[in-house]
Parts: structure tokens; C-alpha cells; sequence
């Protein structure tokens, strides 16, 4: 499937669906290896690549946008999970989830990524900036309309106190 995706891109490199799905392939790929013990690094990359491009092709594209800030979400929430520095990838995410918004997953990976971050911030000794993240993600998971999201947000106020 990712090499006739390649292939089709070689031939018209502007093509929405063809970026979105080869995007999804390669970020399908990413969670494989994080969740195996692999790293996903370089299919975070690759996939971040495909959504960016897919924005610059459409900027109105919400599923692109979304799709965009989900993938930087994750690879943040990869490095926290191994103490690294998420750096850009909270604030990039963020602005990408907020610019989806319409997209109905997207007020839920934002409220994840506000906790992911949070929780980077207080490793660091940040406690104010852990604190506002936490608050802002229990906004986001707020209402929790699906178990995802009130598990989520149940994780959130348990670090709340």
C-alpha cells in the first residue's frame, strides 16, 4: 500500500487523499513500534511530513490539520514517556488541535496533550506551569463524552489533587 502511495505521489505530489492516507499508514506504523518496545521516531517524521504537506495543499483541510497536530501529540508524548524533551512539539500540537477544533477529536488529543505537557512541566520543576497545564487539560476533557475522555479526564483531576 505505502509503495503505490509513493508511486501515485511521485506523479501529482499535491493530492489530498494520497497524503492523508500515506500519512495514517506511516503514523499506524509509529504506534506499532512505540507500542511494541520500537522506535517510532522516524514514522513520526514521516508522517509528520505527509500531514504538513497535506496543510500546505489545504489549509482549510480540518482532518490535515488534525491529523497534523495528533502526530506531533504523540511523538511529545514519546518523549515524555522516556524523559526526553518533547521541545516544539507541545506548542506546534497544541496550535494545530486548536486550529481543528471542529474536528470532534480534536478538543480531547488537545485536553491529552495539555496533560502530557503538564507532566514534562512538573518533571522539570515547573509546578506553576504543571498546574495550568493540568487545569486547562481537565477544561478540554470536560464535558467527557466518551470513556476515552473520562478516563482521561479522571487521570487529570487525580494529578489535580
Amino acid at each position: 500500500p505505502e509503495d503505490v502511495l509513493n508511486r501515485r505521489l511521485l506523479r501529482h505530489p499535491d493530492d489530498l487523499a494520497d497524503l492523508l492516507a500515506r500519512g495514517e499508514l506511516r503514523l499506524q506504523r509509529s504506534d506499532e513500534a512505540r507500542f511494541s518496545g520500537g522506535n517510532p521516531l522516524a514514522d513520526y517524521g514521516a508522517a509528520e511530513a505527509d500531514f504538513a504537506r497535506a496543510v500546505a495543499v489545504d489549509g482549510t483541510s480540518l482532518a490535515a490539520r488534525f491529523q497534523l497536530g495528533f502526530t506531533r501529540a504523540q511523538r511529545a508524548a514519546y518523549h515524555v514517556t522516556w524523559d526526553i524533551s518533547p521541545g516544539e512539539d507541545c506548542a506546534r500540537a497544541e496550535a494545530d488541535l486548536t486550529a481543528a477544533l471542529a474536528e470532534p477529536r480534536a478538543r480531547v488529543w488537545r485536553g491529552n496533550l495539555r496533560l502530557v505537557c503538564a507532566l514534562w512541566q512538573r518533571r522539570q520543576g515547573d509546578e506553576a506551569a504543571a498546574l495550568a497545564g493540568f487545569q486547562q487539560a481537565e477544561a478540554d476533557l470536560s464535558p467527557a463524552t466518551t470513556a476515552d475522555a473520562l478516563m482521561r479526564r479522571g487521570r487529570v483531576r487525580g494529578l489535580l489533587g
